[in-house]
């Protein structure tokens, strides 16, 4: 099972879709639907249960905890990027440690977090 953060965004989705149809693999989708985000790319999957998807953002240590011990993904991989600009912290913040943010504690993590970390597609 695969861990695709912003998959239902134009480039997450299409790796979504591709992921699931060319391996098979379970993927859970974590996204939080702003501004690039459409649940529409993701509509060939239908009721497929290779797809889960979670409304949400990474940035949010509680919503990635649950998913994190209710799936168990073996990697993850950002779905999206957008161009970071240095005068725009939030954005740099939310792309560099949101990503990161179930296993960027050190010794605080739950078993899934700490392995899912160290696994980036």
């Amino acid at each position: 099972m695969l861990l695709v953060t912003g998959g239902a965004g134009f480039i997450g989705s299409n790796f979504v879709l591709s992921t699931i149809a060319e391996t098979g693999e379970t993927v859970v989708n974590l996204d939080k639907l702003t501004y690039a985000g459409n649940l529409r790319n993701l509509d060939s999957l239908g009721e497929d249960r290779r797809h889960a998807f979670v409304h949400g953002d990474i940035c949010d240590r509680e919503v990635v905890r649950k998913l994190l011990s209710k799936h168990k993904p073996r990697a993850g991989a950002p779905g999206g990027r957008r161009p970071v600009r240095r005068a725009n912290f939030k954005r740099r913040h939310r792309r560099g440690h949101g990503t990161r943010a179930a296993g960027s504690r050190p010794g605080r993590s739950l078993p899934h977090e700490r392995r899912w970390a160290n696994h980036l597609v």
